[in-house]
């Protein structure tokens, strides 16, 4: 009967991760609840089938965004595997894995960085300090301290896990072109342009040969390359990559969704750069009609476009246009900021100005 029940927890946790492939949340859940529902009543509750399965539970409602019941559940997973296989084991530093990518999707980085350097001790006994496993950890120290802005202690950390990984792992795998985007971006941040153009387009090349051609992450290297280039003024350049990407955007998830639209808008702060009236207003006014969709009518991308909309139709002695923009952008600042903000007091300007020339016609 025990053998039997274990099948069946067995069959219903394979069910349950082929539902999640699937991206069907729900019935995924079920599975794999049951599953473990079977196992701790079949074992002792530190048994490692229990952990096992709390493991998979975890997965599916990380994915799923409950993150504190997907810690509970890996926190349970890890003090069984501690307690059967010690402190040391390479499953229960896979679980400080995830447990770190829970603590940096709470923004908590602290509490990431220890559980990261909990994993990275474990892989560099276990497996060697040369181990691609060490190599992704690093990496993932490395976006913790970017996202806290402490640049030159990411870029370390970058740097010594693109080392171990293309020693690992060899020049043209995935990994490789993953650290040296976010190497290329670190670097950016730090204007230090053409060594990040230079390391992106090494990332971009890496991805077209190893990737489909209208895969996301080819599109999201594009679009890299694209900001940084967009911040030298080279503009040329940025909008062939710009354009690439939005075609790949476009191949996966149709005309509305968020990436096009700003794809579409940075292609228009473009335009009005280069004094592109006509193709400004096309692509803003498209970027603003998906942001409305995807965001609503009231977010402050939308109060964004309407504002450049609104200049470039002032520009044009379009008053009446100008106008209607500028009001509707001031009227969803306001919701979303202070009354002494500068981007509140910009468009309050704007507004009082182009009235000045409205009511002047009119008279």
């Amino acid at each position: 009967l025990v053998k039997k029940s274990e099948e069946v927890a067995s069959v219903l946790l394979r069910i349950g991760q082929v539902h999640d492939l699937r991206v069907d949340n729900e019935e995924a859940m079920k599975c794999v609840s049951r599953a473990l529902k079977i196992r701790t009543e079949l074992y002792d509750e530190e048994d490692t089938r229990v952990a096992e399965t709390y493991m998979v539970c975890g997965k599916l409602l990380e994915d799923w965004g409950d993150v504190d019941e997907a810690m509970t559940c890996f926190q349970s997973a890890l003090h069984i595997y501690q307690l059967q296989k010690g402190n040391e084991d390479k499953v229960v530093a896979t679980i400080h894995d995830q447990i770190a990518g829970i603590y940096v999707e709470k923004a908590e980085y602290d509490a990431a960085i220890a559980s990261y350097n909990e994993a990275l001790s474990i892989y560099q006994d276990q497996l060697g300090e040369r181990s691609s496993e060490v190599g992704h950890t690093l990496r993932n120290l490395g976006a913790i301290y970017d996202a806290r802005q402490e640049f030159e202690t990411s870029y370390k950390y970058y740097m010594d896990a693109l080392k171990i990984l293309r020693q690992s792992l060899g020049d043209k795998d995935l990994s490789v072109a993953l650290v040296l985007n976010n190497i290329g971006i670190n670097l950016a941040r730090q204007r230090k342009y053409k060594k990040a153009i230079d390391l992106c387009t090494v990332a971009l090349r890496i991805r077209k040969s190893e990737l489909p051609t209208n895969h996301l992450e080819i599109a999201d290297t594009l679009i890299n390359l694209a900001n940084i280039l967009d911040d030298c003024n080279k503009d040329d350049q940025a909008l062939k990559f710009y354009a690439e990407a939005l075609v790949i955007y476009r191949s996966n998830f149709g005309d509305e969704s968020e990436d096009v639209a700003n794809s579409l808008k940075s292609i228009g702060f473009i335009n009005i750069r280069q004094g592109d009236t006509t193709e400004a207003i096309s692509n803003l006014s498209e970027a603003l009609r998906v942001l409305r969709m995807k965001q609503g009518v009231d977010s402050l991308d939308v109060s964004g476009v309407l504002y450049h909309l609104g200049r470039i139709y002032g520009k044009k002695a379009e008053y009446e246009k100008s106008l209607c923009c500028f009001e509707e952008s001031l009227r969803i600042r306001k919701q979303h900021l202070s009354p002494g903000d500068r981007d509140v007091v910009d468009t309050e300007r704007f507004v009082e100005a182009i009235r000045r020339k409205v009511d002047s016609m009119g008279k």
